[in-house]
């Protein structure tokens, strides 16, 4: 089973239709090289934010959105970056975030860090530790029933957003800078102005091929 449709294309359709210029990103499977798919979705975000002038887009405004395992992608691209290839935003949709037993989705733990996974992987890919003051804003929706990818991945990302932002509300009360990186795209707007690019992540499930299934657990391939 593929999500290519209603986690890409449609969404990304969607998306146009409401005035949002999108991006549906095809990624290359990791095939034992974790860093792969990333790499896919950094380079993508860089490429947008160099030709921004030429397709009319706000260099500045430029997110990333992902559905479960596509989440994940969208999550590393938000965690793990510079400052050429950092999102502005992220929507993620019941994303998978932890790599850690009991929390992870195994599939998509199994295809990203391979068998044996090695603990540095597991907590390097554990994207909840990844999470700094320079993360974006970042709106998430999950389902608590959710037997796939359990709501918990959302719900520590979630808690790390807020023990920063606490922190950071404590460091501008003693005169230092608020952390630029938590809360909802609803603040983004307010403070920025509407959102206006979005790259949705879509990923290749069959054969190693570069096509097909935005955001589907890679475990369903």
């Amino acid at each position: 089973m593929q999500a290519a449709g209603h986690e890409g294309a449609q969404f990304g359709e969607w998306l146009s239709e409401n005035g949002i210029t999108a991006f549906v990103l095809k990624y290359r499977l990791p095939n034992k090289h974790s860093f792969i798919p990333h790499k896919d979705a950094s380079q993508a975000i860089k490429i947008i934010r160099e030709n921004a002038s030429q397709w009319g887009i706000n260099p500045a405004k430029i997110g990333i959105s992902g559905f479960s395992a596509g989440g994940h992608l969208a999550a590393s691209a938000g965690t793990i970056f510079d400052e050429k290839t950092r999102p502005d935003f992220m929507i993620l949709f019941y994303p998978v975030i932890s790599m850690k037993q009991g929390v992870t989705h195994q599939g998509s733990r199994n295809n990203l860090l391979g068998e044996p996974a090695y603990e540095d992987s597991v907590n390097y890919y554990s994207l909840e530790n990844q999470v700094s003051a320079k993360t974006p804003p970042t709106l998430l929706f999950l389902s608590d029933d959710d037997g796939a990818v359990v709501p918990q991945n959302s719900v520590n990302f979630y808690k790390q957003l807020k023990k920063l932002a606490e922190s950071g509300r404590e460091r501008k009360k003693s005169g230092q800078t608020l952390l630029d990186g938590v809360h909802l795209v609803e603040a983004y707007e307010a403070t920025c102005g509407p959102v206006e690019t979005l790259v949705v992540s879509e990923s290749a499930l069959a054969g190693g091929e570069v096509s097909a299934a935005a955001a589907q657990d890679l475990g369903d391939a």
